[in-house]
């Protein structure tokens, strides 16, 4: 071996060591990130958004019980700390009725017009009953369409479009695989399929738009568009991890709620592992037809991992399903848990 092949040999030596010292860069990068996502990941949402949910969901539960003040205190707390959409207006309206305050009732049910509740969903709630026959009422509904039109108008159509096209599609597909159209001879490998077409048109979206905002697609869009992204995470393992990324991503904003992305996250895991992680769907059939509670991965921690993406604790789940038999291992005091809601309401009401 001459000099010059000894020189060439030393500079290959070098370049394959920068290469290994770039390399490791590269992994050193790629680890922090992940540690640094992972812990972002932890703390998931901006407290207020967390409260707004969690606020917001114990509202609707003691709605439900006919405690009208809680209820209308904790509303008040969801809407002071985060607003998104129209829900919340229309139930701060229904609560609001419930304690006859018939005039900010109303000025809710504008509020809930303006950002798209549909008249059929005001209509039908049991709590407006007695504000029919006011004046009140006669004159919202002569405002209604107006306002609703304003909301429609400020609407982006290009993005509803797109994921209308996907959601028509995957609805249409999945009616011809279960015969609800027609007879066809279409196998699981079809949708299997079809969902991959779907999240690819997902993944062209979210690069494009980002994740959809209730205030640009409405709600009926984004209801679709959780549709899609239930089917696909049923069927794509290895894409999950991107499906759970873009869900997060729409909850750090409170465009997605977070009792979708509970449903879509046990959906997923309790097919691959036969537990859940929040309870979200609670209860399956056995063998016998009979009703029984589902597995939860983490029984001692599943209200702190509720909390931390804005869900109630698991009691009030399962009571608003009047479900009264509560999981093995599970403990949860609700006189402690009323009397610290009360004291950081203000609200004098005892627990029953």
């Amino acid at each position: 071996m001459d000099h010059n092949d000894i020189k060439n040999t030393k500079r290959r030596v070098r370049l394959t060591y920068g290469e290994r010292i770039r390399r490791t860069q590269k992994y050193l990068f790629l680890i922090i990130f992940c540690l640094l996502n992972n812990w972002l990941m932890g703390q998931l949402l901006p407290d207020s958004v967390r409260k707004y949910h969690c606020y917001l969901g114990l509202s609707l539960h003691y709605l439900s019980k006919g405690e009208y003040l809680l209820a209308d205190s904790l509303a008040g707390m969801a809407l002071s700390s985060f607003q998104v959409g129209a829900r919340d207006k229309l139930i701060m309206a229904r609560i609001k009725a419930r304690i006859n305050d018939t005039a900010t009732a109303i000025h809710y049910l504008r509020l809930a017009a303006l950002n798209g509740m549909e008249l059929k969903n005001i209509t039908k709630q049991t709590e407006f009953e007695h504000l029919q026959k006011t004046v009140h009422w006669q004159n919202f509904l002569k405002d209604y369409q107006g306002l609703y039109n304003q909301y429609h108008c400020n609407l982006d159509m290009d993005q509803v479009l797109e994921i209308r096209a996907i959601d028509i599609a995957d609805q249409l597909f999945r009616r011809y695989y279960s015969g609800m159209i027609g007879i066809t001879k279409m196998t699981i490998d079809d949708v299997k399929r079809m969902d991959s077409i779907n999240l690819s048109q997902i993944k062209k979206y979210i690069k494009k738009y980002g994740f959809p905002k209730i205030n640009q697609v409405g709600y009926r869009t984004l209801d679709g568009f959780y549709a899609i992204i239930l089917h696909c995470a049923s069927e794509y393992n290895k894409e999950f991890s991107y499906i759970d990324s873009i869900m997060k991503l729409g909850l750090y904003t409170g465009d997605f709620s977070p009792i979708y992305y509970s449903g879509v996250l046990d959906f997923h895991n309790y097919k691959n592992t036969r537990f859940e992680v929040y309870s979200s769907a609670m209860t399956e059939k056995d063998s016998f037809g009979n009703y029984i509670l589902r597995p939860i991965e983490n029984i001692r921690r599943v209200d702190l991992l509720r909390c931390e993406i804005g869900l109630v604790p698991l009691y009030f789940h399962m009571a608003t399903w009047k479900i009264n038999i509560l999981p093995n291992g599970y403990y949860f005091d609700e006189r402690a848990f009323r009397h610290q809601i009360d004291n950081y309401c203000g609200c004098a009401v005892s627990p029953r």
